[in-house]
């Protein structure tokens, strides 16, 4: 993925394409049950009634396609990417200002930081270990664990430029801190201490 190659003339063709109005969040990652893509469904029409600016774009596949498929038949502010990659994916992080993320976080977490984009998630139990790198309020917005609270949430953040500008810049600046280079050196760490204890 190279955020940076990405061109206005290709930003500007993905807005029009998706009737973008600067208040998208996109949604990054498996189409599966932990993360909790009903809660994200349902909190994108209460979001689209809030505001009938909002849009949200989903990317990625599995055994819930067929749910998100039947959603952007029935709410015209959603729309399926399909698996997105390299370009295609850095035009999609370009063209949202949120990553919304109701249940599981784990490497898309990543993704925010190097795309300057904050996630919007819930205090939901069963998030991954890179939930950790996410600090509420800071790089990222945090919500009580219901759909109408996440929609409104999103709305408001969506219609705050200045508190989101100010998210994004701690993304941008946690990349330097949490990047994959990091984290494998610190995976490895990990393992050779576990396998050096295991032998004393």
């Amino acid at each position: 993925m190279d955020l940076a190659s990405i061109t206005p003339a290709e930003i500007s063709h993905f807005v029009k394409t998706y009737d973008l109005r600067g208040k998208t969040a996109l949604f990054l990652g498996g189409l599966d049950e932990p993360k909790r893509i009903p809660f994200l469904l349902h909190s994108a029409a209460m979001a689209s009634a809030l505001d009938p600016d909002f849009r949200l774009l989903i990317a990625g596949n599995g055994s819930e396609r067929a749910t998100v498929e039947e959603a952007c038949r029935t709410n015209p502010a959603v729309h399926y990417l399909g698996s997105v990659f390299g370009t295609e994916k850095a035009l999609a992080l370009r063209g949202a200002e949120v990553i919304a993320m109701p249940g599981r976080v784990g490497l898309v977490a990543v993704d925010s930081f190097a795309a300057g984009t904050p996630i919007v998630t819930t205090n939901w139990p069963w998030h991954a270990p890179e939930f950790e790198y996410l600090e509420a309020a800071r790089n990222a917005i945090v919500t009580r664990d219901d759909e109408a609270t996440y929609a409104s949430e999103l709305v408001k953040i969506l219609n705050d430029a200045s508190r989101l500008s100010g998210l994004a810049a701690e993304c941008l600046e946690a990349r330097e801190r949490y990047s994959i280079q990091l984290m494998v050196e610190n995976f490895v760490a990990g393992v050779r201490h576990f396998s050096e204890a295991g032998t004393r």
